[in-house]
């Protein structure tokens, strides 16, 4: 493992960098030799840390894409896998830029407009007649 300093001499802005571009924060603690928690500690202060992020899996999501349409039968299966890994993780982590959104709206985008209308029951004070329906016997 690193020493204590090692954190504290980090360049961030490499680091940062370095998230941008798509490689994850684990492996970059991995490659300095300290526990990812710890860099993570020191990453969720800096105010650039949630736009890296972005960026990187904005990078990550490009590579699986490129990676399902050049894989040959081999590697299509691990391929594809890894595009769902990076899709979940994004929606995720960042559901407005890539999450999956239904909206509905009504006329000309606004409210939608509901109607409640029951038959036998009471609307509004009023009675209203229900039908003459048989009721079969259950069997």
């Amino acid at each position: 493992m690193a020493t204590p300093g090692t954190l504290a001499t980090l360049d961030l802005d490499a680091t940062l960098d370095r998230i941008a571009n798509g490689e994850i924060a684990q492996q970059i603690a991995h490659s300095l030799g300290v526990h990812h928690s710890n860099l993570y500690r020191k990453l969720a202060t800096h105010p650039e840390y949630s736009a890296a992020r972005e960026s990187g899996l904005a990078a990550r999501l490009d590579k699986a894409e490129n990676d399902v349409e050049t894989a040959d039968e081999r590697t299509l299966a691990r391929a594809r896998e890894l595009w769902r890994v990076v899709t979940w993780r994004a929606e995720r982590e960042c559901p407005a830029r890539w999450g999956q959104v239904n909206k509905l709206t009504g006329a000309d985008g606004g409210p939608i407009q509901v109607q409640v209308v029951r038959f036998g029951a009471v609307i509004d004070g009023e009675s209203c007649p229900q039908p003459d329906v048989q009721l079969l016997p259950n069997k």
